[in-house]
């Protein structure tokens, strides 16, 4: 409950320019990482277009550890993970992609399920499974 009410406080200053909330918070500055946060989730979605087709932008490059872009452009939906392969093996951020896939998947399919009771893990296939 307690982060429900955080969340609402905060969505009382959603308004507040980015460089405002970095001076309020003063942390410590490296020119090759985001002053506030590590992980970046955006969800973008492009207008339609009169005979056109959307242009999705190259976003290799990242100031965080480990980003993800879900893009809609009209039925089709585009991800993009970025990460910093100083840090993360790429079976590691494949891993990780999955789980978060496998997330956001249940969260459709049940969106009144807590996020605690969601799985992270897709369901072994039966051929992978022990015998009984």
């Amino acid at each position: 409950c307690q982060t429900g009410d955080d969340l609402l406080a905060a969505l009382d200053h959603q308004d507040t320019p980015y460089e405002q909330v970095v001076a309020a918070v003063n942390p410590p500055r490296h020119p090759h990482r985001n002053p506030l946060f590590d992980v970046l989730f955006t969800v973008d979605r492009v207008p339609e277009l009169m005979g056109g087709t959307p242009l999705l932008f190259d976003r290799s490059l990242s100031l965080t550890d480990y980003m993800v872009s879900l893009v809609q452009a009209g039925d089709d939906l585009h991800l993009q993970v970025v990460f910093a392969e100083d840090l993360f093996s790429r079976e590691w951020a494949e891993s990780f992609t999955d789980a978060l896939l496998t997330l956001l998947s249940a969260a459709v399919a049940a969106p009144d399920t807590p996020v605690s009771r969601l799985p992270l893990c897709a369901p072994a296939p039966q051929a992978a499974l022990p015998p009984a």
